[in-house]
């Protein structure tokens, strides 16, 4: 059987939209779709799963303790400005597992409270690139509506320029591209803890439908998301699923 360990990392303050990890989303607490969309897997699989809350928010704390079981993760104060990456977060919350633990994790997964557009289709699809052992870390992405190719540009001085500089003359003959929606991270133990980057190894990808491009990090990614969710919830069963299986989680 397969252990892994789920982090969810969400931190007091925010820049963009005050205390976003702590909003509501139709009704329910953002952070708990991260929450559902896990108990599900652990419904449906026969994985041993671990989930970790990295935080420094005793509101998101008592959100996420009131209504599932978590191991609590103190947010370390150097990694908890603005300008501290995720991997830094998602590699302290694995340190604080090894050495509170005896359990031996397979897989690290990552899913971001800010990015709820995810179903167990989407996250059955994470764990499975990660357990084909041909990737050291998996990254879930969109594909990109705009292309460096072709019509992506940058500022040079008083004029732009095209990104990558090319000869293409229509978007199709462009390499594909993708953006990465940072909903889903996934690691083999072993890169976590020696490396500092997701690009330093052999990286894989999980593709997600184009919606699930947008993340809430202002007030009109909130709204939108308001309006996307509310709209997949009464169309899409798998985004009612996990919906649904608020009533439900931990049963």
């Amino acid at each position: 059987m397969k252990n892994i360990l789920f982090t969810i990392c969400g931190r007091a303050g925010s820049k963009g939209l005050k205390s976003k990890n702590c909003l509501g989303l139709n009704g329910k607490p953002l952070v708990l779709y991260s929450i559902s969309v896990i108990d599900l897997l652990k419904k449906s699989s026969n994985y041993n799963i671990t989930v970790a809350l990295n935080t420094d928010s005793d509101r998101l704390r008592d959100i996420v303790n009131s209504n599932y079981q978590v191991v609590d993760v103190p947010r370390k104060l150097e990694i908890a400005g603005d300008k501290s990456s995720k991997f830094e977060v998602i590699k302290d919350t694995y340190s604080y597992l090894l050495n509170n633990n005896t359990i031996k994790f397979d897989y690290i997964i990552d899913l971001d409270i800010t990015s709820p557009l995810r179903t167990l289709s989407d996250l059955n699809n994470m764990v499975d690139a990660i357990d084909s052992g041909k990737y050291d870390c998996v990254c879930s992405v969109v594909k990109s509506r705009r292309n460096p190719y072709f019509n992506m540009v940058e500022r040079l001085g008083d004029n732009i320029k095209l990104v990558i500089p090319s000869k293409f003359t229509a978007r199709q003959q462009t390499p594909e591209v993708f953006d990465l929606n940072a909903s889903m991270y996934a690691f083999l133990p072993d890169y976590l803890v020696n490396h500092d980057s997701i690009f330093e190894g052999k990286l894989g990808i999980v593709e997600m439908k184009d919606y699930c491009v947008l993340d809430i990090d202002s007030l009109e990614d909130y709204e939108w998301m308001q309006i996307i969710h509310k709209s997949l919830i009464e169309k899409d069963i798998e985004h009612t699923n996990v919906y649904d299986n608020f009533m439900k989680i931990g049963q």
